[in-house]
C-alpha cells in the first residue's frame, strides 16, 4: 500500500529526464502548459525552464483567425501563445504583462495595441524579431512623445514590423523606424499611408514589402523607392489603387530577385480616392523577366494570350492564383498545363464563368504535383466532376490527397445531395 501511494504521488517529472519531458511538452498547447504551473512549485519551475528554452510568439485572437482563414502555417520551431487584451485593468492585459515579464527573453514575435505594451516589450523582450502594431489608433502627436518608443535604440534583433489596422501616417512610420534596416515591412488597412515613408526610412535590406488594403498609396512614392529594393523577394499590392497596379508593372524589371508577387487592384471601396472604371492592363513583358518568380497572384483581368506568355516565361513558377478569369477560355487552361503543369503545386481559377468539367479534369491531370486546386464563379460544372477528378488523381499515384476547393458555383447549391467522400480528394464546397 505504501508503495502504491508513493507511485500515486509521482508525476511525469519523476519518470522522464528533462530532454524527454521537453519532447512531450512540445505537443501540448502553450496555454495548457501555463496552467500546469499551478499544480505545484516543482511544476512551476519545470514550466518556466521549458518556456525559457524555446522561441515563441505572442499573437492576438485576430491574428490567429487571419492565419486560419488564409491557411498560414507558422514555423514549427516557434510556439504560439494566444492572448487578447483591451487595456489596463483587464484580465487579459494583466496576463500579457505577466508572461511578457516572465518570458520576455524567449519572445521573438508579438503585437501591441498601445504604447504601454510597447513599453513592456521594450523592457523585457531584447530578442524580439517581429513586431505588429495592431489597431494602434491613438498615437503620440509630437516628436517628443514618439521618441521613447522608436526603433532607434531598442529591439536590436528586430527584422519585421507590421502596421495592422493602425492610423499611422507616413511621418509617424518614418520617425518610428528611423534608420533601422528591416527585412520585412507590412502595412495592412492603413488608410493614411501614401508610401512616402519608403523614401525616408532605410529599406536597403528589405526582402518583403506588403501593402494590403491601403487605398491612398501614390505611384510616385512607391516607384521612386524601387531603386533601393535590390534585395526584395516578396511584393504584395493587395486592394490598392488601380493606377499603382498599372504603374508598378513597368518597373518590375528592377526587382531581379523577386520570388513572390501579388497584384490586386482595389475593388472600389468608398475610402478609395483612386477609383477608376477602367480595369488595369497586365504588362506581360516585365513579368516574364522575373526569372526567380515562384508565386504569382493576379487580381487584374487577363486574357488567354497573357496567361500563355506568363506561364511560358516564368520558368520557376510553382503557385499561380488568378482572381479575375472573366475573359479566359479553355485555351488558358491548356496553356497553364502545357507550360507550367509539371511544376505547379497550387492553382486558383476564380470568376471563371466558362470553366467546365473537362477543364478541371485537365488541370488535375496536367498538373500532377498539385496539392491545392481552388475554383469559383462558374455554373458549368456537373455533379459527375467529383468522381472524375478523384479517378484522374488516383492515376497519378501521388502520396498526398488533392485539396480541392469549390466556391460560388452551381455545385454549391446541391452539395448536400452529392457524394463528397473520395479517397484521393479533400473536398471543400461552399
Amino acid at each position: 500500500m505504501l508503495e502504491a501511494k508513493s507511485d500515486y504521488n509521482r508525476s511525469i517529472l519523476d519518470y522522464l529526464n528533462e530532454d524527454c519531458w521537453r519532447v512531450v511538452l512540445n505537443y501540448v498547447p502553450i496555454l495548457d502548459i501555463i496552467r500546469t504551473e499551478r499544480v505545484s512549485r516543482r511544476w512551476q519551475r519545470a514550466v518556466l525552464i521549458y518556456l525559457r528554452g524555446i522561441r515563441f510568439r505572442i499573437i492576438s485572437v485576430d491574428e490567429e483567425y487571419e492565419e486560419k482563414k488564409n491557411n498560414i502555417e507558422s514555423h514549427s520551431f516557434i510556439r504560439s501563445l494566444i492572448l487578447s487584451w483591451y487595456g489596463r485593468g483587464n484580465k487579459n492585459y494583466d496576463s500579457f504583462a505577466k508572461w511578457t515579464n516572465k518570458l520576455g527573453a524567449s519572445v521573438v514575435a508579438t503585437y501591441c495595441k498601445d504604447l504601454e505594451t510597447l513599453k513592456i516589450m521594450k523592457a523585457h523582450c531584447p530578442n524580439l524579431e517581429a513586431l505588429t502594431l495592431l489597431h494602434v489608433y491613438y498615437l503620440p502627436e509630437s516628436r517628443e512623445e514618439i521618441t521613447p518608443y522608436t526603433l532607434k535604440e531598442d529591439f536590436k534583433c528586430l527584422k519585421k514590423v507590421c502596421f495592422n489596422g493602425s492610423h499611422a501616417s507616413d511621418e509617424y512610420v518614418s520617425q518610428f523606424m528611423g534608420d533601422r534596416a528591416l527585412e520585412e515591412l507590412e502595412f495592412k488597412s492603413c488608410y493614411e499611408i501614401t508610401g512616402q515613408c519608403l523614401n525616408i526610412v532605410n529599406i536597403s535590406k528589405l526582402k518583403s514589402l506588403v501593402f494590403d488594403i491601403c487605398y491612398n498609396l501614390k505611384s510616385q512614392h512607391i516607384i521612386s523607392a524601387m531603386s533601393q529594393l535590390n534585395e526584395l523577394t516578396k511584393l504584395v499590392l493587395n486592394d490598392v489603387p488601380s493606377e499603382l497596379c498599372s504603374d508598378i508593372q513597368l518597373v518590375l524589371n528592377k526587382l531581379a530577385k523577386l520570388e513572390w508577387l501579388e497584384i490586386n487592384e482595389t475593388t472600389g471601396c468608398v475610402y478609395s480616392h483612386a477609383r477608376t472604371d477602367q480595369p488595369s492592363l497586365l504588362h506581360v513583358e516585365p513579368l516574364c523577366q522575373l526569372g526567380n518568380l515562384k508565386y504569382l497572384s493576379i487580381g487584374i483581368k487577363v486574357t488567354d494570350n497573357v496567361i500563355e506568355t506568363v506561364t511560358e516565361g516564368c520558368k520557376e513558377l510553382t503557385r499561380l492564383e488568378l482572381s479575375n478569369c472573366e475573359d479566359l477560355s479553355s485555351q488558358a487552361v491548356r496553356a497553364i498545363c502545357q507550360n507550367a503543369g509539371v511544376r505547379l503545386t497550387t492553382l486558383g481559377l476564380h470568376a471563371f464563368d466558362s470553366l467546365t468539367d473537362d477543364d478541371v479534369v485537365l488541370c488535375i491531370s496536367g498538373c500532377p504535383k498539385l496539392t491545392c486546386l481552388s475554383i469559383s464563379g462558374t455554373d458549368e460544372l456537373t455533379p459527375a466532376l467529383l468522381a472524375r477528378a478523384a479517378a484522374v488523381r488516383g492515376t497519378l499515384h501521388q502520396q498526398h490527397r488533392l485539396h480541392f476547393i469549390i466556391r460560388n458555383t452551381n455545385l454549391s447549391f446541391c452539395r448536400k445531395e452529392i457524394q463528397t467522400d473520395y479517397e484521393n480528394l479533400i473536398l471543400e464546397i461552399d
